[in-house]
């Protein structure tokens, strides 16, 4: 499923201390729906914890704890970390800061800045310029800052 195969290739860098718990491949039914569930409504300001308890079928303190045990994270940070994973994408394709704001969700630019500069320590507008996709056998591609480590 895309969604699992997103989250999934950056849920180590989100929080290193779960990371063995996915260390192989994660069939849960509960994450594939939830994720599936903040992809569909990723752009829109509706995406809230109240919204995925009720789209999931659970209360807001069963979503929390279910959350908490498998990923360590809070709903809210969860939907925040997903968002800003996607936008860092976004900028890396080639998008400005105020689109990745808004295809990702969060209502205003300014706001959006500064939860981005919160988790990755640097403006979006650094990020982009400091990370771009290189094509590696037309599929396959590789962040700058990988080929900078070699």
């Amino acid at each position: 499923m895309k969604t699992n195969l997103f989250y999934y290739q950056y849920f180590q860098q989100l929080n290193p201390k779960y990371s063995s718990v996915i260390a192989q491949p994660l069939y849960n039914d509960f994450l594939q729906n939830l994720f599936k569930i903040i992809e569909d409504n990723l752009d829109d300001s509706i995406l809230t914890v109240g919204f995925l308890a009720t789209n999931m079928a659970v209360s807001k303190s069963t979503l929390n704890r279910k959350l908490s045990t498998l990923t360590g994270l809070s709903p809210n940070e969860l939907i925040r970390q997903y968002r800003l994973q996607k936008a860092a994408t976004f900028l890396v394709s080639g998008k400005n800061v105020t689109e990745a704001a808004y295809l990702t969700g969060f209502e205003t630019p300014s706001y959006f800045t500064q939860c981005f500069k919160e988790f990755y320590k640097v403006t979006p507008k650094e990020y982009s310029k400091n990370n771009s996709l290189i094509p590696l056998n037309g599929q396959h591609f590789l962040w700058r800052s990988e080929i900078d480590i070699f």
